[in-house]
């Protein structure tokens, strides 16, 4: 990506018209560069998305929830509040984050997954 950094190229934020999320005020929702929030996603007061992430179609993730750099959501997959997902982490189709949980950096939740441990 830096080889891209010379010749002034910008990234895109795409958020499909049927995303519900917080956009107003003290406690809107931050969407990073170049990520890429699908239909019918909720993104709740709060959230913090990172660069380059994807959050596929379908998927809710809730207040104060962060989502770090280069993570993807697949579809359908429910994040619950105070959570965090680290750096390059996968959380695969259906899968539910329970409230204050931490998923680290590269982890891979699998499909239909739910994550019951405080940290991963």
């Amino acid at each position: 990506m830096r080889d891209l950094e010379p010749h002034n190229l910008r990234y895109a934020t795409l958020i499909h018209p049927s995303v519900r999320m917080a956009t107003s005020g003290p406690m809107a929702a931050h969407i990073g560069a170049d990520s890429i929030v699908c239909a019918n996603s909720v993104l709740s007061v709060n959230v913090r998305v990172g660069d380059h992430v994807v959050i596929s179609n379908a998927c809710n993730v809730s207040h104060d929830a962060i989502v770090e750099d280069f993570a993807t959501l697949l579809p359908s997959v429910t994040v619950s509040g105070f959570s965090t997902l680290g750096s390059c982490a996968i959380i695969e189709t259906g899968s539910q984050v329970l409230e204050c949980r931490t998923i680290g950096a590269g982890t891979i939740v699998g499909a239909g997954s739910v994550v019951v441990k405080e940290r991963l």
